[in-house]
C-alpha cells in the first residue's frame, strides 16, 4: 500500500496579537477504546514530555508506564507515566500510545502540556500573515517500513 506523503495539519490556531503562549483543544484517549476526555494544551518547546493532569489519567483509567522525575522552574517530582493517545478534534491522525507523564497544573487554563516528544515528531510553525497569526502542527506520513509516533484512523 502506497501512502500519500502529504503533510497533515493537525493542529491549527489563530491570534490577533503574537502569541505569548499557544493553547489548543485536543483528545486525550485512552489506547483501543472510545472513552476519551477533551481538554485545552499548552504547547511547550521547553517540555521534554508531555503531561496530562492526574484527573485525566484517573478519569480514563489509563494503564500505569512506570515513573520519572520531572523537574520545573521549582523542584523535582517523581511522577507516574500513563500510555495514552493524543489526538486533535476531528482528526483522523493521532499520536498512539504516547507516554504522559500524570501531573497537577494547579489552576491552569489547560489539562495539557504538549512537550518536544510529540512537537519534534512533526512540524510546529506560527506564521504572521499581515492581519494575523497563525499556529499549525503538521505531520507527514511515513513509508510502511518507517517508524512512526502517530497512526493514521482508517474508520
Amino acid at each position: 500500500m502506497d501512502i500519500k506523503r502529504e503533510a497533515i495539519t493537525l493542529f491549527c490556531a489563530e491570534f490577533k496579537e503574537r502569541p505569548r503562549r499557544i493553547i489548543t483543544r485536543i483528545i486525550v484517549g485512552k489506547p483501543d477504546t472510545d472513552t476519551i476526555s477533551v481538554c485545552n494544551a499548552l504547547w511547550d518547546t521547553g517540555c521534554t514530555d508531555t503531561c496530562i493532569s492526574q484527573a485525566i489519567a484517573d478519569e480514563l483509567n489509563l494503564e500505569e508506564y512506570g515513573k520519572k522525575t520531572m523537574s520545573d522552574m521549582t523542584a523535582d517530582r517523581l511522577c507516574t507515566f500513563y500510555i495514552a493517545d493524543i489526538r486533535a478534534k476531528n482528526k483522523r491522525c493521532y499520536f498512539s500510545e504516547e507516554r504522559c507523564g500524570g501531573i497537577d497544573f494547579d489552576g491552569a487554563d489547560y489539562e495539557a502540556i504538549i512537550g518536544m516528544d510529540v512537537i519534534s515528531a512533526g512540524s510546529f510553525s506560527l506564521k504572521y500573515d499581515g492581519k494575523k497569526w497563525i499556529f499549525t502542527f503538521s505531520v507527514c506520513p511515513q513509508k510502511e517500513n518507517e517508524k512512526s509516533l502517530f497512526k493514521i484512523l482508517m474508520r
